[in-house]
């Protein structure tokens, strides 16, 4: 039986993504919250672990976020400016640094 996440019941939320076992909300006023299995860093948070309702990632302070999307152990977000800011596991390249490393906090992907 689906459920209200009572940490979002007074929260505006436009759109929302699924990973593995991690997801992603995003509101109506550009900010994104977390929540789910951490361990990779598909959180955001700078720390690995699990998080039981949903946490603004406040590694995205700064920005106005616009669209959220959730790999198996990855997020990326886009921000209004245009900018691909991505986090988590990044076997295979999934965070698009070139590199296959964990990044815990949300990192600009350079073009």
């Amino acid at each position: 039986v689906p459920k209200v996440i009572e940490g979002l019941h007074h929260v505006r939320v436009c759109a929302v993504a699924a990973g593995y076992n991690h997801s992603l909300v995003l509101t109506t006023g550009g900010v994104v919250l977390s929540f789910g299995h951490g361990e990779s860093g598909a959180l955001g948070y700078g720390v690995a672990e699990v998080q039981l309702v949903p946490k603004v990632i406040e590694g995205l302070h700064h920005v106005r976020v616009c669209a959220v999307a959730a790999g198996y152990n990855h997020s990326l977000v886009l921000t209004t400016g245009g900018v691909v800011l991505s986090f988590g596991h990044g076997e295979s390249g999934a965070l698009g640094y070139g590199v296959a490393e964990v990044q815990l906090v949300p990192k600009v992907i350079e073009g």
